[in-house]
């Protein structure tokens, strides 16, 4: 099967799935509901005309209620109809279940799907037992309550009439039946206004064309209900551009071509430069809201046609990654089609466009386009409104805005650039850093202190440095042992504000002066004890130590060859003895 094959087969069954030929399809298979259709054959004739002719009427003046000296009689005397309401409060009741069904699907869905039947085609179905009944001609019908109280509407027109796309592509799918809503339309103008007249003209041509299926037949009728006929635009589309659709590579992948497969593939396997949203010059840049780095990927992957599925949960950036999509293929002289099942994803979109000034640029069909002539007249006031719109040329801005992208380009660099002699980055650092935490089996035991290292710091610390900073880490443990046990006077202050800290620090400095004062009259002492003179410095130690060390060899030597008496003794009698010993020869 080649590609053209493929395309075609896979097109049919698409056409076939959004239309869905099932008894399901009130487009083909229409029958009155308990209260969701309404029912105007019936209805006043003078009326029905106006409303076909464009006018606004009253389910009042549809259906005339008797009245009992001026006041409406809502349920008749001798219970007629099913529900015993007289034809206005039945009228009443159908038409509340359907314009709350239809403020649903808008609201819900945001599509338009109250419409006014006129005529009904029958004929004998091949493959289904269901029976067949669809609506001929299609409008959409306005319908307004009067009143809080929901006693009576206005119904009005509100688009133009056209056949039941549903109907006739049934037809040429069941019984090959060549025919076109746009040439049994287009000999009565645009659709706004259908005579009678023109009405059983349409109805004679469609039953010329559908004379080969069985029993067909077409009976006066009108209608109102709720019908969804959103999906008949893309089955025409889909039948109308075959040679198109057959020539895109994404579609012809959709349908099964191998080799469409292998192209979309291979485009969408090329890299995108992870760095281009930090090197792209702000004059080809057209992001309108902010964008983190995986949106902009997603942005640029766009834009360099890969074709790829966006999956984020709900408040991740979808709306406002497809806002800058749509911008930035604008401004590249591209034509964008925006699609979604929910009306409020469209909305979604166009607020941040409409919020950023670009709102002109929308052309809002989601809701089914009413008519031909409104249509015109938007895209006409958006013409107007792009033709008056000033070129954008900011350097100033672009400048600005270059500036400090190289900043923020440089900061992450910085944080992620590998670093000797580890080869790692500040980033992977702290991250282990972030990671060590308190003893799990001390109780209460909080989590290490944040520590700041400069970088020529981190650059010195090699293993030697790392040993050294080791060995005073367990030095100043030892010597803080006591003020963390309790045993240190210090351990049960509490310092809990700026002027409590001054005083602890003059405080601390007060006990340094005292201690240094006692130092230095305790050195003078035994300076002049040893005869050695006083210690200039600190540095003067190394000169003196030699001396003190002879002293305390010395002394040592003297207390072993003496015994403890000889310390008891007076020390000014014993020195006198030892003068006089010493003078008359005594050795």
């Amino acid at each position: 099967m080649n590609r053209r094959e493929a395309v075609e087969r896979a097109a049919a069954q698409w056409a076939k799935d959004l239309i869905d030929e099932s008894g399901r399809n009130r487009l083909l298979y229409y029958r009155n509901l308990r209260l969701g259709t309404l029912d105007l054959t019936d209805a006043d004739p003078k009326a029905v005309d106006r409303l076909r002719n464009g006018q606004e009427v009253q389910l009042s003046q549809l259906f005339p209620a008797p009245s009992n000296g001026g006041h409406l009689i809502l349920e008749s005397e001798d219970r007629t109809g099913s529900s015993g309401l007289n034809p206005l409060a039945e009228a009443i009741k159908r038409v509340r279940s359907v314009s709350r069904k239809a403020q649903e699907n808008f609201e819900e869905k945001g599509v338009q799907t109250l419409f006014l039947g006129w005529g009904m085609a029958t004929w004998t179905a091949q493959s289904t037992t269901a029976t067949p009944a669809a609506p001929v001609l299609l409008c959409p019908v306005g319908l307004h309550r009067r009143g809080a109280s929901e006693t009576d509407y206005d119904f009005k027109l509100v688009g133009e009439w056209a056949l039941n796309e549903a109907l006739l592509q049934h037809l040429v799918n069941e019984f090959q039946v060549d025919v076109s809503g746009e040439d049994l339309m287009d000999p009565y103008g645009d659709g706004e206004q259908i005579s009678p007249n023109e009405e059983q003209a349409i109805f004679a041509a469609l039953s010329k064309r559908a004379e080969n299926v069985p029993d067909f037949a077409i009976a006066e009728r009108l209608i109102a209900g709720n019908f969804m006929y959103k999906k008949m635009p893309m089955v025409k589309d889909i039948k109308d551009n075959l040679e198109a659709l057959a020539d895109h590579d994404l579609i012809a992948a959709l349908a099964g071509d191998e080799a469409a497969v292998d192209s979309v593939r291979a485009h969408s396997e090329k890299q995108i430069y992870p760095g281009l949203p930090d090197d792209m010059p702000p004059s080809d840049e057209f992001l309108v809201l902010n964008a983190d780095s995986s949106q902009s990927a997603a942005i640029n992957a766009a834009l360099a046609g890969h074709s790829f599925v966006l999956q984020g949960p709900p408040g991740t950036g979808k709306s406002q990654t497809i806002s800058n999509l749509i911008t930035a293929m604008m401004a590249r002289g591209k034509r964008v089609l925006f699609v979604a099942e929910k009306r409020a994803a469209i909305d979604a979109v166009v607020k941040r466009l409409t919020a950023v000034g670009l709102g002109h640029f929308v052309m809002d069909l989601h809701g089914g386009v009413p008519s031909r002539r409104k249509l015109a007249q938007q895209l006409n006031a958006s013409l107007a409104d792009i033709r008056m719109t000033p070129p954008a040329d900011q350097p100033e801005l672009h400048e600005r805005l270059q500036v400090t992208r190289q900043k923020l380009s440089s900061y992450a660099e910085a944080l992620h650039q590998e670093r000797e002699p580890w080869g790692l980055s500040y980033y992977q650092v702290l991250s282990e850093l972030l990671s060590v935490g308190g003893p799990e089996s001390s109780p209460g035991a909080g989590s290490p202190p944040a520590m700041r290292f400069s970088s020529s710091a981190l650059l010195d610390l090699d293993d030697a440095t790392a040993e050294q900073v080791r060995g005073d880490l367990r030095d100043w443990a030892d010597l803080s042992e006591p003020l963390r046990s309790g045993r240190s006077p210090w351990a049960g202050a509490v310092v809990s504000s700026p002027e409590e800290a001054r005083d602890a620090l003059e405080e601390c400095r007060g006990l340094v002066g005292e201690l240094n004062s006692r130092w230095q009259a305790q050195q003078s002492l035994l300076a002049g004890q040893l005869g050695i003179g006083e210690f200039g410095s600190v540095a003067d130690w190394d000169g003196l130590m030699p001396q003190l060390l002879d002293f305390t060899s010395a002394a040592a030597e003297v207390e072993e060859a003496l015994s403890s008496d000889v310390f008891d003794a007076d020390l000014d009698s014993l020195a006198k003895g030892l003068s006089l010993a010493m003078g008359s020869g005594l050795e």
